[in-house]
């Protein structure tokens, strides 16, 4: 039986947010996303929906032309963790859950911003990028270097992402269609709105990611 594997990639992701997260956080990068195919074209993770609404996300697919569609350098680090055939069956059937708001799975905005201050919050359903690689790893890590520093000895790449994966030029990712200045800041405020509900405890959630 040939082995099975989990890819989890760093990146420094040339946006305002995540050039702010670098900052607050002394770190070199700012998002991490999981993939069970080594061509490395499309990943899952927790992230904003839409290119120019950057606090308004959930549980997406990530294609790699979000990465590549700027032109500009883009440094990552690849490890690739072996996993049992179970857990590649349970990983499969939750990646496909990506990209569905049915879910109700959304990004904690609020956390990624705390995080910042080193404050940390929980909230039913809602995960940043970081807090899921945890939940998938079943260890929970504090930042990224401390996830980094426990994925070591599994890297297999660290570089310019454009060396491994070229811009197919395929814009059908969400992503990249612009929400505008009204409908982006309708969508914030409603993704905070969800947010506060469940922090509160006004909503009760039960959250639907299980392992």
């Amino acid at each position: 039986m040939e082995p099975k594997y989990l890819y989890v990639m760093l990146s420094r992701t040339p946006t305002g947010m995540g050039k702010i997260i670098r900052v607050f956080t002394r770190s070199s990068y700012n998002h991490v996303s999981l993939t069970l195919d080594d061509s490395f074209r499309r990943f899952v993770s927790f992230a904003r929906y839409a290119v120019d609404t950057p606090l308004a996300g959930g549980y997406i697919k990530e294609s790699a032309e979000r990465f590549l569609c700027g032109g500009a350098e883009v440094p990552v680090r690849i490890f690739r963790v072996e996993i049992t055939e179970e857990k590649a069956q349970q990983l499969i059937t939750l990646f496909a859950r990506a990209g569905d708001r049915s879910t109700g799975l959304i990004y904690d905005s609020l956390a990624a911003l705390l995080s910042t201050l080193h404050i940390r919050t929980h909230i039913p359903g809602a995960y940043t990028c970081l807090s899921f690689a945890s939940k998938v790893l079943g260890i929970p890590f504090r930042s990224l270097q401390e996830l980094a520093n426990h994925l070591a000895p599994w890297e297999i790449f660290r570089g310019d992402f454009r060396t491994i994966v070229q811009d197919g030029h395929d814009r059908s990712d969400p992503y990249f269609t612009p929400r505008g200045f009204f409908r982006g800041t309708a969508d914030t405020a409603a993704h905070f709105g969800r947010l506060f509900c469940r922090l509160t405890r006004i909503c009760q959630y039960k959250d639907s990611l299980e392992l």
